[in-house]
């Protein structure tokens, strides 16, 4: 059986829900800063100092929620050992990485603040790459074309995927493990993840 996430659309889906997210979590403190006003001229103190977390909490989301948004994770692009590396010499080695990604992609207006690899290195695994851009859209520029990664030799098992929240990794993690029950009990179809749910077609 064939997996696949399908970056591309999958990510730009992703991102959509992040940015609408986004406007929700900012409509909410609106909300509770009136809510705020209000209570600062009628409530006690007890009231007041709860209504002041709820806003710190809310502005907390905003500001996490945001940063994310301008935040690409790569999956599956060649690693190395690093153990004995200066700092400099790791950002310059993973900021490489990802510059001949983009040069594939031909993204060549992108503008990229950091790259830097997540987790320390293990003989036995790939660790991810966390690329910050300064702008949401360099981040959709990329994922708009990251399909033409399937066409590289050096980079056709390497995946692009928005910066997840806590809760949306469990929940994609949740789907990837169902897939592939999916896959052991019928192997005949094509199978892979879009709008949070399950999809398969027919081989080709």
């Amino acid at each position: 059986a064939v997996v696949s996430t399908q970056s591309g659309h999958y990510g730009r889906e992703l991102l959509k829900r992040q940015q609408e997210d986004l406007l929700s979590v900012k409509d909410t403190v609106q909300t509770e800063m009136k809510s705020w006003a209000d209570v600062v001229k009628k409530s006690d103190k007890q009231t007041r100092q709860l209504t002041a977390k709820s806003v710190k909490e809310a502005v907390k989301a905003v500001n996490e929620e945001e940063e994310r948004s301008k935040n690409l994770i790569v999956y599956g692009a060649q690693d190395d050992d690093e153990s004995e590396w200066g700092y400099s010499c790791k950002v310059d080695k993973t900021t490489d990485t990802f510059t001949a990604i983009c040069d594939q992609l031909e993204c060549e207006n992108v503008d990229v603040q950091h790259c830097t690899r997540i987790e320390e290195w293990k003989s036995d695994r790939t660790r991810p790459i966390k690329v910050e851009f300064r702008t949401a859209a360099d981040v959709e520029t990329v994922l708009r074309k990251a399909h033409k990664l399937k066409a590289s030799d050096e980079f056709k098992k390497v995946y692009l995927a928005p910066d997840r929240s806590a809760e949306e990794r469990a929940a994609h993690s949740k789907l990837v493990n169902q897939m592939k029950e999916l896959i052991k009990k019928d192997n005949s179809k094509h199978y892979f993840i879009r709008d949070d749910k399950i999809k398969c077609t027919d081989k080709k």
